[in-house]
């Protein structure tokens, strides 16, 4: 994907044309008012109605899509089971997957984000979250063949430290994230 995101004029512009965010709302009218605002954007979308139809678009062209852009569905256990099956994919787990809600509740949030979801959406959309979408595919690159096998690698660059972490074993994600917590609040 950092190929496809082009920085141009040194660094100052990005050409978001050439990321393509695979929408799935079950609601036409909210995924229609969606798919518009991304557009405006200038993203490249492609918008389905449910989770099974997201496995469709991902086992079709997932080396193509850069973002998955998913609003939490009622039942929740569609969009769980949806999240959990593409972190189980060695390709589809590298696509960063944004979760869309209505719901402000952190602790409902955070589930999405301990089962690998990268980042939430609360609406009503914000038009600078939707502008800086691209930043997720910057983040995470798409082959991640070089991450170490172990639980966590700190490193210290620039006196900042860099977390890899295994997402299969949810204890060390847990502690880790209300670690960072913590430091966060002191």
């Amino acid at each position: 994907m950092t190929s496809q995101v082009n920085s141009q004029n040194n660094g100052t512009s990005i050409d978001r044309s050439q990321v393509k965010i695979l929408l799935c709302d079950r609601n036409a009218e909210s995924c229609e008012e969606v798919s518009t605002l991304l557009t405006a954007c200038c993203y490249q979308v492609i918008s389905v109605g449910s989770a099974v139809k997201v496995v469709d678009a991902l086992n079709e062209e997932w080396s193509s899509i850069d973002i998955i852009l998913a609003a939490v569905d009622l039942p929740i256990e569609s969009s769980i089971e949806m999240l959990k099956y593409i972190m189980q994919d060695r390709h589809f787990k590298c696509i960063p997957v944004i979760m869309l809600s209505t719901n402000h509740e952190s602790s409902f949030l955070l589930n999405f984000l301990r089962l690998g979801a990268t980042d939430y959406l609360v609406r009503p959309l914000c038009i600078d979250e939707i502008l800086n979408l691209w930043m997720h595919c910057w983040r995470q690159p798409k082959e991640l063949d070089w991450l170490p096998q172990n639980n966590l690698q700190i490193s210290s660059e620039d006196s900042s430290n860099i977390f890899v972490y295994n997402d299969t074993d949810e204890e060390f994600l847990e502690n880790t994230m209300q670690t960072l917590c913590v430091s966060k609040r002191n």
